[in-house]
């Protein structure tokens, strides 16, 4: 068994490959995200859209579907608390 060198994730995790450098693609696509993606510019746009949906309080402002997991429950929570929908 092997070890990725960057989150020690075993190479017997199904469907995750090494890249020449020993580094998983899971951390590779991570790595791209922090460095190519302009974060306040895609919070900025969120906020748009977030405002054009926003209602005045008769109605929802939105629907998430959640599956009650950590990922949607707090997918949920961000909405409500940071976003106010």
């Amino acid at each position: 068994m092997r070890y990725y060198k960057k989150c020690i994730m075993p190479n017997t995790r199904p469907e995750t490959v090494f890249d020449a450098d020993g580094v998983c693609d899971a951390c590779r696509s991570a790595e791209n995200k922090n460095q190519n993606i302009d974060w306040k510019a895609r919070e900025v746009e969120l906020l748009k859209l977030l405002d054009r949906y926003r209602s005045d309080g008769s109605w929802y402002d939105c629907i998430i579907p959640v599956s009650g997991g950590k990922n949607s429950c707090f997918q949920a929570h961000v909405m409500k608390n940071r976003f106010g929908m």
